[in-house]
């Protein structure tokens, strides 16, 4: 399932003003807080630079949890592809870790804020409330550029609980001009008295 999400450096803002004492040592109050105020926000600015340099695309390991279904789909009116990690830029996955604090600001040994390596913390964590999504993301140095795939990437189509008919038969219809051996499968909710959500091949008739 896609996620789009803007990454919000605030957190390492903060951090960088709170701790520009490590990095100037200076007893004049006046001047640190002036050199706090400088290092936060050029710091903050390099980080929106780099924002807009690169892209990000977002996975998830988890296609039936029911609160991903919810924020991202419209409801569940939407749909999930699932994709052939084979056929994916592999090298470029990257498994994010989940923790309750950012991670720390990169700090040479010279004492240099480094912006790249902060930049690619950054990337790869998010906020412990955030693990039900099991996220994988792909990103790139350069942003703004169309990557393409294999028709063969794609192997799955799971339609959401609320999906219209019409869209579904849409959808699979272009899909299966490109990729014949593409399966289709509808969510439903599991029953077994919960919450959970279970795939089953596809009931649009239409397009079995």
């Amino acid at each position: 399932m896609f996620e789009g999400e803007i990454i919000c450096p605030i957190a390492y803002k903060a951090y960088i003003e709170n701790n520009a004492g490590i990095i100037i040592k200076e007893s004049d109050n006046s001047l640190y807080e002036k050199v706090k105020k400088v290092i936060g926000e050029a710091f903050y600015q390099k980080i929106n630079e780099l924002m807009n340099e690169r892209g990000v695309c977002c996975f998830t390991k988890n296609h039936k949890d029911i609160l991903m279904w919810s924020h991202y789909t419209n409801g569940h009116n939407g749909i999930c592809i699932g994709y052939d990690e084979n056929k994916l830029p592999t090298n470029k996955l990257t498994q994010i870790v989940y923790c309750d604090l950012p991670s720390d600001v990169a700090i040479d040994s010279d004492g240099t804020i480094h912006i790249e390596k902060t930049y690619d913390k950054l990337l790869k964590t998010k906020a412990k409330c955030w693990d039900y999504e099991d996220e994988i993301r792909l990103y790139h140095k350069q942003g703004n550029h169309k990557y393409y795939l294999e028709n063969n990437a794609i192997l799955a189509i799971y339609f959401g609980l609320r999906v219209a008919l019409d869209d579904a038969n849409s959808i699979a219809r272009i899909v299966r001009l490109n990729n014949s051996n593409v399966k289709f499968y509808k969510m439903v909710m599991a029953k077994d008295n919960s919450y959970k959500l279970k795939e089953q091949p596809s009931g649009f008739k239409d397009i079995l």
